[in-house]
């Protein structure tokens, strides 16, 4: 049974893995304790360390066998998972992207729930908002929810579209608190799947 720190760490590890790999604009600094950062990324321009496909394979198979056990390598001392990018920013694991070329402005986070609880969620999460201000429902109408499950590590990318019209710091508010209500909804589910 691995420790808490490990169990954690894997937790983290499961989920930037699966964002990163979902979204080619994203990339990942991961800091270790005794050598040099590792950069995992799309972008063979940066000389990445790592591909995503690479470090997803890394992690499931961390998942699939005992981390005590097996070579985790320098993967246990890693103690800092950065998710970055040209025109990210990340807050909490809400990821933030701006429009380029074609591409429209972009929020995104990771949960361990499946598409139809997440869809609940962000029900509940609209429901609660425009409770509080009915002029909430204006911005909610923008609201589409694109749901990709990563089976590989049993996680969802949560990704969400904005028009340029959309104040970005309600994009990123709301998505957020879908993430929060995800990350308790998932909390709870796992502590009630354990009680039976």
């Amino acid at each position: 049974m691995p420790d808490d720190h490990t169990a954690l760490l894997m937790e983290r590890l499961r989920l930037a893995a699966s964002l990163v790999h979902a979204l080619p604009q994203l990339g990942l600094e991961l800091g270790v304790d005794h050598g040099p950062h590792v950069l995992v990324s799309h972008d063979a321009a940066l000389d990445p360390d790592v591909s995503p496909c690479e470090f997803r394979r890394m992690v499931a198979h961390l998942l699939d066998h005992n981390p005590l056990l097996v070579g985790f390598g320098w993967m246990r001392e890693i103690h800092g998972i950065e998710i970055g990018g040209l025109g990210v920013h990340c807050v909490d694991g809400v990821v933030s992207m701006a429009a380029t070329g074609d591409a429209t402005r972009v929020t995104a986070f990771a949960t361990d729930l499946d598409s139809g609880p997440i869809m609940t969620s962000a029900r509940h999460v609209a429901e609660e908002l425009i409770e509080h201000d009915p002029c909430a429902i204006v911005a909610l109408r923008e609201v589409q929810l694109r749901v990709d499950r990563d089976e590989v590590l049993g996680v969802s990318v949560v990704t969400l579209p904005w028009s340029d019209a959309e104040d970005e710091n309600e994009a990123t508010f709301i998505t957020g608190a879908i993430a929060d209500r995800c990350a308790v909804d998932a909390f709870l589910g796992a502590t009630a799947s354990r009680r039976v």
